[in-house]
């Protein structure tokens, strides 16, 4: 279905707002999480895929909304649902990715998810300790205590390396532990669609150029 399309049909389901808690997930990932090897992609003229340059891309925020897209996300604020943002991007990149959506038109989404690094987070944290316990040595290991049990509790287990379906699934899982209703999903893979904790009715966008398991 193209997207264009998905606002005036989502018209049509009304009846998914139903009681409890209404939510709708829109789902994006990483660029560089296509099936395409060096020698699919030269001919056609696309770039090999560089983490570096990728990550310089996402702290520009300067990435454009699609217009059917954020079309899109207005229609679902006007129905009444609750939207989350499901990324593949890493929880590093959050004030950027937030940046980037707030200048390019959306506001109020009710949470903004993205792939859990468990080292990086022990690893700033761990930074921060140490300037801290440099500084303020005798007032400030109950509180590093506290800190570190926090992380440990509240990162849980990192999410790089998962395949999208289970990542996605996690997530959905998460949000329906919390109380949540999932009516609606719209992404572009099936890996976005696919799994447990599935959306009442999901939506799946044309996307002709990759694939992610």
């Amino acid at each position: 279905r193209p997207m264009s399309s998905l606002p005036a049909s989502l018209r049509l389901y009304n009846e998914l707002l139903g009681l409890g808690f209404k939510i709708f997930i829109l789902t994006g990932k990483k660029e560089h999480q296509r099936g395409f090897t060096e020698k699919n992609l030269q001919p056609v003229g696309f770039e090999i895929f560089n983490e570096t340059s990728f990550d310089n891309w996402v702290d520009l925020a300067a990435a454009p909304a699609l217009p059917a897209s954020l079309s899109l996300y207005n229609e679902l604020k006007e129905l009444g649902f609750k939207i989350f943002l499901l990324t593949g991007r890493s929880e590093f990149q959050r004030n950027a990715t937030g940046a980037n959506l707030l200048s390019s038109g959306y506001r109020d989404w009710e949470r903004l998810i993205l792939r859990r690094d468990r080292t990086r987070d022990l690893f700033s944290l761990l930074s921060l300790l140490t300037i801290q316990l440099t500084l303020y040595l005798p007032c400030l290991v109950l509180l590093n205590n506290f800190h570190l049990k926090f992380l440990l509790n509240e990162t849980g287990s990192s999410d790089q390396g998962k395949p999208a379906t289970t990542y996605n699934s996690e997530k959905r899982a998460e949000l329906e532990n919390e109380g949540y209703r999932i009516h609606g999903n719209s992404g572009d893979q099936w890996s976005d669609l696919g799994g447990y904790a599935v959306a009442a009715r999901s939506f799946k966008l044309p996307n002709p150029t990759y694939y992610i398991p």
